[in-house]
């Protein structure tokens, strides 16, 4: 954060400016990480995540995830967060001549690997996130099945989320700028028109509504990029598994009053959540914050 926080102070001031954040900025995040194995260095390195087990070792998953031919494909590094569906790992993508990329992939955790009603949800977002191809959206590279699981290798953004941001800023009782706090919002919404207006290779509309915008789902890269993130409560028209009437998907601090009530939504219900985190960013206050869930849905 001590890199990107900079280089949010300077999003809205002028290209000179930028540049000048972006050449410091590249010094800064050259990134030199060994080869994984379960060394204790390794585990340390791990365990500084919010949501990281204390250990990673071979047993959580192969370091090295294997194609039909069975040459080594990708090379985790590390695990790097997790959620209630899925964890996400930083790799890299292994190409001829040594020729490397970094990445992030996603996979279903293991509990859930047998659950065909969780596999059909993500295989839902790794179909909806394989036809979104924008600037302002992490792109999907690759869906694959591994050591008897499903994962999706995404785009490495290198930087932090707006809730990281956020909350060091509240640590901070400082304010996210108000130029930077509106760049954030204008280019989500150019990723999420891109979304929400999406057809498919046959020009047929997807219907795509993200339904879970949040401060988490919107990147900064340590360059100022704007990245939106996480499709995986997104509904679309290619979904095979289908939301039940009546059932609410997202956070329920940035759901949209239809979204709350269970209701059917469009893409407005994602501006509405865009709104909400703009207003986040200007005052430095939660604006839908209850005790629990209940008090929050009240409000």
């Amino acid at each position: 954060l001590d890199v990107v926080m900079p280089k949010i102070d300077g999003i809205a001031s002028g290209p000179r400016a930028r540049r000048k954040a972006d050449a410091s900025a590249g010094e800064q995040t050259k990134l030199r990480t060994p080869a994984f194995h379960a060394s204790s260095a390794s585990r340390s390195a791990c365990s500084k995540g919010a949501h990281a087990t204390p250990r990673l070792a071979r047993s959580v998953w192969s370091s090295e995830v294997r194609t039909v031919s069975e040459q080594p494909r990708y090379k985790v590094i590390k695990r790097f967060d997790a959620g209630g569906m899925a964890e996400v790992f930083i790799a890299d993508l292994l190409g001829v001549h040594g020729i490397q990329k970094r990445v992030a992939i996603k996979r279903i955790l293991p509990a859930l690997a047998s659950n065909k009603k969780f596999v059909a949800m993500f295989l839902d977002e790794a179909r909806v996130a394989m036809n979104l191809s924008h600037a302002n959206i992490v792109q999907t590279f690759d869906v694959a099945e591994g050591d008897g699981s499903y994962f999706i290798v995404m785009e490495f953004i290198d930087g932090a989320s707006v809730k990281g941001i956020l909350d060091a800023r509240s640590e901070r009782k400082q304010l996210v700028p108000t130029g930077a706090a509106i760049q954030i919002i204008i280019e989500s919404c150019k990723g999420l028109m891109y979304a929400h207006n999406a057809v498919d290779f046959r020009d047929k509309p997807l219907g795509i509504v993200h339904r879970d915008i949040s401060p988490p789902n919107l990147l900064i890269s340590l360059r100022g990029e704007v990245k939106v993130t996480d499709f995986g409560l997104a509904r679309a028209a290619s979904q095979l598994e289908k939301t039940d009437p009546g059932v609410v998907k997202g956070k329920f601090s940035y759901l949209s009053p239809e979204a709350i009530q269970g209701l059917e939504v469009d893409h407005r219900a994602d501006l509405f959540s865009l709104g909400i985190i703009l207003w986040e960013m200007l005052t430095g206050r939660r604006l839908f914050y209850g005790e629990n869930e209940y008090q929050t849905v009240q409000l």
